[in-house]
């Protein structure tokens, strides 16, 4: 499950490289733990492996942001983050 956050505060879900939400309509913090709490109950359900979760943003958002979503994730019930990350320009 990918977490994307824009400069703005603004959350999409990717899951397994899908996006759930129509890529312009972005996901109300919310509605985003609920569901992240429902994948995990789902998974735990179906003894599937634990679920990893990545956030992403662009080097524009603001670290509080990402902060912020990682604290929501974490009342989610997510027990590991692992951050989505791109290697800087050369210049």
């Amino acid at each position: 499950v990918v977490i994307s956050v824009d400069r703005d505060g603004n959350y999409y879900i990717a899951f397994g490289g899908e996006t759930l939400e129509d890529q312009d309509k972005s996901v109300p913090a919310q509605v985003l733990v609920n569901r992240v709490a429902a994948l995990l109950k789902y998974a735990e359900e179906q003894n599937r492996p634990k679920t990893r979760v990545f956030v992403k943003g662009d080097k524009n958002v603001p670290y509080g942001h990402v902060v912020n979503l990682m604290s929501m994730l974490q009342n989610a019930g997510v027990e590991g983050v692992g951050l989505v990350t791109e290697p800087p320009e050369v210049q």
